[in-house]
C-alpha cells in the first residue's frame, strides 16, 4: 500500500505503473543500432481455457508472439533500414534480469482456436528463447532494404514456470558489409513506398517526390475499350497509365510476371500499381498463382506478381484485381471507381463513419479477441475523429436485414473479425451476412471499403459460386445503380487463424489512423507488415498455423490498389489560370483560390482526350508554374488532393504570331558561381518582329541577375537569335533547391513571359555523429563536456575546407569552445572537427534536450546553418518524465531542479465530510459507469481545448465526451482506451463513489474516487485528480496543469496486474 503520495503533471506525459524505458537509437550514418533500458511488467492477465487458467504477460512497447502451441512471449521488435549490402551483426550484449515465479503457465499461441498445447515445450527445463536478440535476413521493399531486430523482453522456463525479466539492457549491433545476402541492386523511386517505409522502418526517409506514380492495367483484349474511361480518370488524377492486353503480355502467369518484371526493370517510370482485370475463369480471364493451403489444397494468390526485387516476400508494387466475369460487371466496377474518386457523394457524413462487425461464441462464451480487436479499431477511428463508429456484434445484435439496413445508411469502412467462408460472415445462429444479403443492399454511391479479416472471402478462384463473398461486394449493383463496396480485402485460405488475423486487422487501421495510409493497396501491405513485425519467429514458409509469409500470399485485394478511401467529407476546390495561351508558351501558372487557408500540395494534371501530358504540385502559397510544350488544341487541367473533390477545367492553346523562348543553355548552376545563360529566341510568326527586348527577373533571393536585358532589332519569320545573359548564385548551400528565372519578351508582336527553371548544385552537410568524450558518452550536467562532431556531405559537390561555429539555441547549455574547422569532404564522405568543442550543460533534468546551431562558412561567406538537438544526462527512474509534445510529469520522489509537488488532500466525498457532487452516470454497464460533466473553465490538453470531461468509475477521465467504458487498463496511448485520457489510477474498480467539485476561489476542479474497491481482492482505493484553471495557473495558451493525489492505493491486481497511471 502507498499512502499520502501524489504526482503533479504540468503537461502530462503518458506513463504507467511498471513503466518501460527501452530506447533504440540508430546512428546518423545508419551503421550502428544501440538498444538500452529496462523491461518492466505492466500487468498480467488471467486467461481461462477449458477449465485451465493461464497468464498473459503485458510489457509496454512489446508484442506477444511465439510459435504455435508454445508460450506467448513479449518481444521488442523493430524494422531498421540497411544499406545496399550487409546486415546487422550483434556487437555487444549486456543485461541483468529479475527472476519471477509464476503461479500458472503462460498462455500459448493458438489457444483461442483450440490448437493443442505443446506438452513437449511446457515440460522443457530450459530458458527460452535461447537467443535474447535476433536479426532477420535482409528484406527489400521497392528500393528499401531493411532487417527486423527483435529483443526478447523475458526468458521463460516452462518446466519451472519462471520468467527472467530483462533489466539494464545494453545491446549494440553494427552493419557487417561482408554479409552479402539479398543485396539491393537497383533503385526504383516511388513516393508511395517511400512514404510507407518512412512510417514503419527506422531510418527510412520520406521522399519529396510529387509524382503520383504509374498504373499498369492488364486485361484481355476484348475489354480494353471498356477500360478507356478508367485510364482517363487516373490520368486526371496525375497518374501515368499503361494498358497491356494479354496479346502483349502473354496468357500465363509466368509470362505476365515476366512482363511486369521487365516494366519494373526497364521502363522510365516503373509501375507502382498493377491492376489485373478479370477472374481466373469465365469469359474475362486473367491467370493467378496458387500456393499450398491449409484447409484447402490450394489457395489463389496475386502476391507473386509483386515480387520483383530480392529473394524475400515483401512486394515491390501494389496490386489489386477487378475480378469480373462480364462486361456488365466490369462497367459497374469502373463506374463505381470513377464516381467515387471524381464525384463522391457528399450528402451526408458517411465518409467519417465506420462499422465494426464481429461475434462472440455464445455456446461457450469464448472467442472474445475478435470482438476486442474490432473495438480497439473502433477507438482508433474515433481518435482519428470519425463522427460515428457503430458496432454489430453477435449475439447481442442479430439479423442479416438489420446489418444490411445499417450498411445502407453509409459507412466508409466496414470491418469484420470473426469466422467466415467463401460466401458469408458467420454469426452465432448461422450466416450473419452472405452473398444474397449483399445483392439486397441499397447503399448507392455510399460505398464502403470492406476489410474481411476472416476465412475464405477473398478466394476468387473458388468454384462453389460464380462470385464469392469479396467479389460480390465489388461487383454488386449496375453501371447506373451501384451498391455493395468500393473494394475488399480478404484471404483465399478457408481456415485462417485468430492470432494472425487480429494482428493483420490492427495493422490495417494503424496505417489508416496513425500513418495516413488511405490507398487500398497501402492498407493491404500495412496489414501484412504488422504480421511480419508481430511474428518474428514465423517467417519461414508454412501454413496458416505458423507462417506470416503464408498470409502475405493468401490475403488479396479485390479492387483498385491506388484508390484512396475517403476518411473525411471531401471539400470543393477552385483555381485560377489563363484559359487561353499561345502554343509557344513554355509554362502555365496556376493558383489555388479555394481553399484559401491551405493551397499547398495540390496536384495539377494536364491531359487531353487520350493521355496525361504533365503534372505539377503547388507550393506553400498554392501556386505552381508547370513547364509545358503544347501544340494548338483543347486541354483539361485537373486539381486533386486527398480530402478534396477533384476539379477539372479546360483551356485552349492557339497558334499566334509571337516571339518566344525556344530553348536555353547554361553552365552548371553551382552555388557561389557566376553563370552564363544563353536564351535562344525565335520568331514563330509569319511576319517580321521589330524592337525585340528581353528582360530577366526572379523572385528567388539566392539569384542576382547581372546582365538582365538584351535588345534585338528585328527577327524574320522562323529566325532564331542567341542572347547571352549572366546571373550570380549566392554562396549559401541550397542543394537541389528549385529556381525560376522569368524572361519577359516584348516586340512588335506583343508581350509574353517565359520561364527558365533549374536546380542548384551545391554541397550540403548533415550531422553524422555527436561524440562526447566521457565514460557515460552523454552530455552531463554541470560539467565541461568535450565533444567531437562528425559531419557527412550529403550534397552533390565537394565542400572545400570549412570553418564552423557551434552556438547554443536554448538555455540548457553554453558553449565554452565553439570554433573549429573541417578538411574538405567529398560527396558521401564524413569528417571530424580538427579541434574539440567544449559544452557545459545546466542543472536540468536528464532527458531534456540541448539545442544547437552550427554555422558553416568558408573564409568569407556563411554557407549553411545546421540545427540539431542532443539529450542531456543519464536517464534513470528518479528523473521527471517528459514527452515529445512537451509534457512533463513530476513525482514527489523525483529529483532535479524542478520542485517536487506537495501532498495536500482536498476532501470532497460527502461520506467523509466533503461537499462534492456524486456522478450521475450517462452510461452504465457491468464494466463500470461514466458521466459527462461540464467543466467550469476551458481546459487545454494535448493542444485541444475542452469544456467537458467524461468521468469513469474505473479510475480515469477523458477530456470531451465519450460513453465508452474500459475496465481493462492498457498502456497510454494504445488502441484500447479513449481519446484524451487522464488516468490517476486506471484499473478494474467497483463499488465506492466518485465525486467532483469546483473551487472557484482556488481556481481548480477536483474529481475524487472514494472508497473504490479493486476487483482483484476488494482492497480500498482512494485518490483524486485536480485540473487547474489555465487563466490562473499558467499561460492561457499552454496546456493545463494536472495533479494526482493518493490517500490510499493498493496496486495489487495480479489478475490484470497493476494499474495504469498517466
Amino acid at each position: 500500500m502507498r499512502k499520502r503520495q501524489q504526482i503533479l503533471i504540468f503537461s502530462l506525459v503518458f506513463m504507467a505503473i511498471g513503466l518501460y524505458a527501452v530506447d533504440l537509437e540508430l546512428s546518423n550514418d545508419k551503421q550502428i543500432v544501440q538498444i538500452t533500458g529496462d523491461f518492466r511488467l505492466n500487468k498480467i492477465d488471467e486467461i481461462t481455457s477449458e477449465n485451465e487458467n493461464f497468464l498473459k504477460l503485458d510489457i509496454a512497447d512489446c508484442i506477444n508472439t511465439g510459435k504455435v502451441g508454445e508460450a506467448e512471449i513479449p518481444v521488442y521488435s523493430k524494422l531498421i533500414t540497411l544499406p545496399a549490402t550487409g546486415n546487422f551483426k550483434i556487437a555487444n550484449i549486456q543485461y541483468d534480469f529479475e527472476e519471477i515465479q509464476l503461479n500458472q503457465k503462460i498462455t500459448y499461441i493458438g489457444m483461442e482456436d483450440n490448437v493443442l498445447i505443446s506438452d513437449a515445450y511446457y515440460s522443457n527445463n530450459e530458458w527460452l528463447p535461447e537467443n535474447i536478440i535476433s536479426v532477420s535476413k535482409p528484406n527489400i521493399m521497392r528500393s528499401h532494404r531493411f532487417a527486423q531486430v527483435t529483443v526478447t523482453a523475458v526468458q521463460y522456463n516452462p518446466a519451472l514456470n519462471k520468467i527472467r525479466l530483462l533489466k539494464n539492457v545494453d545491446f549494440s549491433l553494427e552493419v557487417d558489409d561482408s554479409i552479402q545476402e539479398n543485396p539491393l541492386t537497383k533503385n526504383i523511386p516511388s513516393k508511395i513506398f517511400d512514404n510507407l517505409a518512412a512510417k514503419n522502418i527506422i531510418g527510412a526517409e520520406e521522399t519529396s517526390r510529387s509524382s503520383s506514380g504509374q498504373y499498369l492495367i492488364i486485361c484481355p483484349a476484348d475489354v480494353a475499350s471498356d477500360l478507356a474511361p478508367l485510364l482517363q480518370e487516373k490520368q486526371k488524377l496525375g497518374f501515368k497509365t499503361r494498358l497491356a492486353t494479354l496479346y502483349e503480355t502473354g496468357t500465363t502467369n509466368t509470362l505476365i510476371k515476366d512482363y511486369i518484371q521487365n516494366a519494373y526493370d526497364t521502363w522510365e517510370y516503373a509501375p507502382e500499381f498493377v491492376l489485373l482485370v478479370g477472374d481466373v475463369d469465365g469469359s474475362i480471364q486473367i491467370p493467378s498463382y496458387f500456393v499450398e493451403g491449409y484447409w484447402t489444397p490450394w489457395d489463389v494468390s496475386d502476391h507473386p506478381y509483386t515480387l520483383l526485387d530480392g529473394d524475400d516476400y515483401f512486394p515491390d508494387v501494389l496490386i489489386g484485381r477487378i475480378s469480373v466475369r462480364s462486361a456488365f460487371q466490369l462497367n459497374t466496377v469502373i463506374n463505381k471507381i470513377i464516381n467515387y474518386e471524381l464525384n463522391p457523394n457528399t450528402a451526408s457524413n458517411w465518409t467519417t463513419k465506420g462499422l465494426m462487425v464481429s461475434y462472440v461464441d455464445n455456446l461457450y462464451w469464448q472467442f472474445y479477441s475478435p470482438r476486442e480487436t474490432v473495438m480497439a479499431v473502433r477507438e482508433k477511428l474515433l481518435d482519428y475523429e470519425f463522427t460515428v463508429v457503430d458496432t454489430f456484434i453477435s449475439p447481442w445484435q442479430t439479423g442479416s436485414s438489420n446489418l444490411g439496413n445499417m450498411i445502407n445508411t453509409g459507412y466508409t469502412f466496414v470491418n469484420y473479425r470473426g469466422a467466415g467462408a467463401p460466401d458469408n460472415w458467420w454469426g452465432n445462429y448461422g450466416s450473419m451476412f452472405d452473398i444474397g444479403n449483399i445483392l439486397q443492399l441499397n447503399n448507392g454511391y455510399m460505398l464502403p471499403f470492406v476489410t474481411s479479416i476472416t476465412c475464405g472471402g477473398g478466394d476468387f478462384a473458388y468454384n462453389g459460386y460464380p462470385s464469392v463473398f469479396g467479389e460480390t461486394w465489388l461487383i454488386a449493383g449496375s453501371p447506373t445503380s451501384p451498391k455493395g463496396a468500393i473494394g475488399f480485402i480478404g484471404p483465399s485460405e478457408h481456415d485462417t487463424k485468430t492470432w494472425f488475423n487480429n494482428a493483420n486487422d490492427m495493422g490495417i487501421y494503424q496505417g489508416v489512423t496513425q500513418e495516413d495510409l488511405f490507398r487500398c493497396g497501402e492498407m493491404l501491405l500495412r496489414g501484412k507488415m504488422e504480421l511480419y513485425l508481430n511474428f518474428p519467429f514465423s517467417h519461414a514458409w508454412g501454413s496458416s498455423l505458423n507462417s506470416d509469409q503464408f498470409y502475405f500470399y493468401v490475403y488479396n485485394l479485390l479492387g483498385d490498389p491506388g484508390l484512396q478511401v475517403w476518411t473525411t467529407t471531401p471539400q470543393p476546390v477552385s483555381f485560377e489560370f489563363v484559359p487561353e495561351i499561345n502554343s509557344a508558351a513554355n509554362y502555365l501558372n496556376i493558383g489555388i483560390s479555394e481553399p484559401a487557408f491551405d493551397g499547398s500540395d495540390f496536384t495539377f494534371a494536364i491531359t487531353n482526350e487520350d493521355s496525361l501530358i504533365t503534372t505539377g504540385c503547388t507550393d506553400i502559397d498554392g501556386n505552381v508554374n508547370i513547364p509545358i510544350d503544347l501544340p494548338a488544341g483543347t486541354y483539361n487541367i485537373t486539381a486533386s488532393k486527398y480530402g478534396y473533390i477533384p476539379q477539372t477545367e479546360s483551356f485552349q492553346v492557339i497558334d499566334q504570331n509571337i516571339v518566344a523562348l525556344e530553348s536555353f543553355n547554361m553552365e552548371d548552376p553551382i552555388s557561389g558561381n557566376d553563370i552564363n545563360l544563353i536564351l535562344n529566341i525565335t520568331n514563330f510568326g509569319d511576319q517580321t518582329a521589330d524592337n525585340i527586348e528581353i528582360n530577366l527577373s526572379t523572385d528567388d533571393p539566392e539569384i542576382e541577375i547581372i546582365s538582365s536585358s538584351a535588345c534585338v532589332a528585328t527577327l524574320a519569320p522562323e529566325e532564331t537569335t542567341a542572347c547571352l545573359f549572366s546571373f550570380q548564385i549566392a554562396p549559401v548551400w541550397l542543394y537541389t533547391a528549385p529556381i525560376e528565372i522569368f524572361a519577359e519578351i516584348s516586340s512588335s508582336l506583343g508581350n509574353h513571359s517565359f520561364i527558365v527553371p533549374f536546380n542548384i548544385i551545391s554541397p550540403e552537410v548533415c550531422l553524422s555523429e555527436f561524440i562526447v568524450q566521457n565514460t557515460s558518452e552523454c552530455l552531463l550536467q554541470n560539467e565541461n563536456n568535450m565533444v567531437n562532431i562528425e559531419l557527412l556531405n550529403c550534397g552533390g559537390l565537394e565542400t572545400g575546407e570549412m570553418n564552423v561555429q557551434l552556438i547554443p539555441q536554448n538555455s540548457n547549455t553554453s558553449v565554452l569552445a565553439g570554433q573549429s574547422s573541417y578538411f574538405s569532404l567529398p560527396v558521401n564522405n564524413t569528417g571530424m572537427n580538427e579541434t574539440t568543442f567544449q559544452v557545459e550543460c545546466a542543472e536540468v533534468m536528464s532527458g531534456e534536450l540541448a539545442s544547437f546551431k552550427m554555422e558553416i562558412s568558408n573564409e568569407s561567406d556563411l554557407l549553411q546553418e545546421l540545427f540539431f538537438t542532443i539529450p542531456i544526462g543519464e536517464i534513470s527512474e528518479e528523473n521527471p518524465t517528459f514527452s515529445e509534445y512537451g509534457y512533463i510529469a513530476i513525482e514527489s520522489e523525483d529529483s532535479g531542479y524542478l520542485i517536487p509537488p506537495e501532498y495536500d488532500w482536498i476532501e470532497i466525498s460527502t461520506f467523509h465530510g466533503g461537499n462534492g457532487t456524486e456522478i450521475d452516470p450517462d452510461h452504465a454497464t457491468s464494466d463500470g459507469e461514466i458521466d459527462i460533466v461540464d467543466l467550469p473553465f476551458d481546459f487545454k490538453y494535448f493542444g485541444e481545448i475542452y469544456d467537458t470531461v467524461s468521468i469513469c468509475s474505473n479510475g480515469y477521465v477523458c477530456m470531451g465526451e465519450t460513453e465508452t467504458i474500459f475496465h481493462r487498463n492498457r498502456n497510454i496511448p494504445s488502441g484500447s482506451g479513449s481519446k484524451a485520457m487522464i488516468a490517476p489510477f486506471w484499473d478494474d474498480l467497483t463499488n465506492g463513489h466518485v465525486f467532483y467539485q469546483y473551487f472557484a476561489s482556488d481556481h481548480y476542479f477536483v474529481i475524487e474516487w472514494s472508497d473504490m474497491r479493486n476487483t482483484y481482492n476488494y482492497n480500498f482505493e482512494k485518490f483524486q485528480v485536480i485540473l487547474y484553471d489555465p487563466e490562473f495557473s499558467g499561460n492561457l495558451e499552454d496546456d493545463g496543469n494536472i495533479k494526482f493525489q493518493y490517500q490510499e492505493i493498493h496496486n495489487v491486481d495480479q489478475g490484470n496486474q497493476y494499474a495504469t497511471v498517466g
